[in-house]
């Protein structure tokens, strides 16, 4: 689930904004967020890549269902 939560962010490293700024904007270290853009969703709590992600300005929704 931290992988899934964690990809769009990898994706949208092609954009290659400063990285201090955008460190700054989602509240984590430089080192961090290259983690972050690598993919390295292990290194992560799904707390913090939600908070992450709502910082970022994209949605989580999470879809439970019974298994049939």
């Amino acid at each position: 689930m931290r992988w899934i939560v964690c990809d769009p962010f990898r994706k949208g490293r092609a954009r290659r904004q400063a990285y201090s700024w955008a460190a700054g904007r989602l509240g984590v270290t430089q080192p961090r967020l290259n983690d972050l853009l690598r993919g390295k969703a292990d290194k992560f709590s799904l707390d913090a890549l939600i908070g992450l992600s709502a910082r970022a300005g994209l949605a989580v929704k999470l879809d439970i269902r019974k298994v049939a």
